[in-house]
């Protein structure tokens, strides 16, 4: 069809042009998920084989097929908000990829220097041209920050636990171990975020797609060595009120593998600063068992596998190997990645999980956060 050359356009006219190119680039979108969902690595070099340019920041109203030359486009938020943020993190996730590959000799310092400051420039484009300009008080425009300010520190998150796996466990210093935290924390925060504004309702349909698991097992694993302060307090809480929010992660754990790990996870940290806090006085006292820690020991309590050789392990290093739990969870979805949903709740993607570090994870040797 010519969609991904920009030559390809001259013989439309400029509205044609403009609709095609927004057509394009929600193609690249569709195209990347399709291929995170079936475990198909992006390629560094995919960009070289299209041209057609990002679509101008306007609004609908502002193409007419009678028009002869395209506006100039807005500096600020318009109705292509959400998708021009999602176009930028996209682009800049092919650039990090390709400086991966482009470095991949390099020190991992070098590599890191670098990546980050490739984020903190999507962080700075994103800010100036189109959040610090948003109205919080207009939904559209708060589930933008939210998506933007997120993409930002998963970016970040990711960098990091990438960074350690690629050092073949490598410990991390007690400054990075900081620094991941704080990002997994923040993630879990936009999501509480997102559920707890009854404006943004109609949009859960969307941040529902996008659990964060990266986040919630670092922070998890973090917190079986964590076990005072205002920041393990506030995880606590953002824990439980993801949990709440998300209702069809419980309900998963009874048949899904890497649920049930996850389950497994979260009973164990809670167990874990319980015991600590019995035998010390400086540590969290009296602390209550969040709702949901209690609703998933109840449903582990009441799960009973179909067969012997369907047991699973209350020892998360006892589950299933990435490979034959990511098969049990194509089989138990009906050949997608996804958990199944309920009428109120949407389906939630589990296509973010790096299987690399979750089999480091499982296998309990050489965890980024192992003391």
């Amino acid at each position: 069809m010519g969609l991904h050359r920009e030559a390809s356009l001259r013989g439309f006219s400029v509205f044609e042009q403009e609709n095609r190119r927004r057509l394009w680039w929600q193609i690249l979108i569709l195209d990347s998920r399709s291929a995170q969902l079936s475990g198909v690595a992006v390629n560094p070099d995919s960009y070289l084989f299209w041209d057609t340019r990002c679509p101008l920041n306007l609004n609908d109203s502002d193409l007419v097929p009678s028009m002869r030359e395209l506006p100039a486009e807005y500096d600020g938020p318009t109705e292509m908000l959400f998708c021009r943020i999602r176009f930028e993190v996209g682009e800049y996730m092919r650039k990090l990829k390709a400086l991966e590959h482009r470095h991949a000799e390099d020190s991992s310092a070098v590599r890191l220097a670098e990546e980050s400051q490739l984020i903190d420039e999507l962080e700075t484009r994103l800010e100036e041209r189109y959040l610090k300009k948003c109205d919080p008080s207009i939904p559209f425009h708060l589930l933008a920050l939210y998506l933007g300010r997120s993409s930002v520190c998963q970016m970040r998150l990711s960098l990091h636990t990438r960074q350690w796996y690629s050092s073949r466990g490598s410990t991390l210093s007690a400054a990075e171990k900081d620094q991941v935290f704080s990002l997994g924390l923040e993630i879990i925060g936009y999501d509480n975020l997102a559920y707890s504004n009854k404006a943004l309702q109609p949009y859960r349909w969307h941040v529902a797609m996008a659990f964060p698991f990266e986040a919630l097992i670092l922070v998890l694993t973090e917190l079986l060595a964590r076990f005072e302060g205002d920041l393990v307090r506030q995880a606590w809480e953002r824990v439980n009120q993801l949990y709440a929010d998300h209702p069809e992660i419980i309900t998963a754990a009874r048949t899904n593998t890497l649920v049930s790990a996850l389950v497994s996870l979260t009973t164990r940290a809670w167990d874990k600063l319980s015991s600590v806090t019995q035998t010390s006085s400086h540590l969290l006292q009296h602390a209550t068992e969040p709702a949901s820690v209690a609703k998933l020991r109840s449903t582990r309590r009441d799960w009973r596998p179909s067969s012997p050789s369907a047991q699973v392990s209350p020892v998360l290093d006892e589950y299933l190997s990435p490979a034959a739990a990511a098969v049990a969870a194509v089989r138990d979805t009906g050949g997608d990645l996804v958990l199944s949903g309920t009428a109120e709740e949407p389906p939630v993607d589990i296509s973010q999980i790096d299987w690399n570090y979750w089999q480091a994870l499982i296998e309990g040797e050489g965890a980024p956060f192992q003391r």
